[in-house]
């Protein structure tokens, strides 16, 4: 690796161009872009990949008479690209969002939240639960290091000088996000029809004894019955797990063979 002091104006601009993909899509990637990550440790973390990466990637293509003009768009371009990537790896937990905000609604929780720092917002207590552990099992099976490699073929596929973008690839959100939204209502699935097939019971019940009240028992009993069809459900959804990282990764290596 080349001393940083002894770098021409040409490795220079071409190392950080370099840092501008790496710190933005490490800014929005998975379990790294929660606030509880300070700024500093993620801004050291960016620079030291952009050091370990700049030896080996596609410096090509640089036209130094081209001027400042064309720096600028470059730097844009890159800034798009990491961007891009982050949103698209984060699709993963996405799932799961969707998930938890159905189980809460259906067992009666949805208006029970709390402040979430991670997403810098209020959430549901179902929906903290199954993200707390799809972050779990990502960095069990070193999913991380996946995206790190996404992010190194990144540079081949689009190396930093390359004046253009394509955006073929962003045809593939759009069948992303309905797959998405499938894989939820999959996770969700077994807790949403036990509590749907429990209220119609609890209804049946209500008609043929009038005095007893489905309104106040309803309740306890969804919160119940939801929380064991999740224990009971829960093998089932860790097996689930690698084929929606798989799903959405592949999507995202799609992506990146389009740029």
């Amino acid at each position: 690796m080349p001393e940083f002091f002894s770098w021409s104006e040409f490795e220079f601009i071409a190392f950080i161009l370099l840092l501008v993909r790496v710190s933005t899509f490490f800014a929005v990637w998975p379990v790294f872009y929660v606030s509880s990550v300070p700024l500093q440790v993620k801004i050291l973390f960016s620079v030291a990949v952009a050091m370990i990466l700049f030896p080996v990637v596609n410096k090509s293509g640089y036209n130094l008479a081209s001027g400042d003009l064309q720096i600028i768009w470059l730097t844009i371009k890159e800034a798009f690209i990491g961007i891009t990537m982050g949103y698209f790896a984060r699709f993963f937990f996405y799932i799961f969002n969707i998930a938890g905000d159905i189980i809460s609604i259906s067992m009666g929780l949805s208006g029970v939240q709390l402040l979430n720092p991670n997403f810098g917002g209020r959430s549901s207590v179902i929906e903290q639960f199954l993200a707390i552990l799809a972050t779990l099992f990502f960095i069990t099976i070193d999913g991380h290091h996946l995206l790190i490699m996404g992010l190194s073929d990144s540079f081949r596929i689009a190396p930093i000088f390359q004046n253009t973008v394509s955006l073929e690839g962003f045809s593939v959100s759009v069948g992303l996000l309905r797959e998405i939204t499938e894989m939820g209502i999959k996770v969700c699935a077994p807790a949403m029809v036990s509590i749907l097939f429990m209220n119609i019971a609890l209804a049946i019940i209500g008609k043929a004894v009038p005095q007893f009240n489905v309104l106040i028992t309803s309740l306890p009993v969804n919160i119940l019955l939801g929380f064991f069809v999740m224990i009971i459900s829960m093998p089932i959804l860790l097996w689930q797990m690698d084929g929606f990282l798989e799903l959405t990764v592949s999507r995202l290596f799609q992506l990146v063979r389009t740029y």
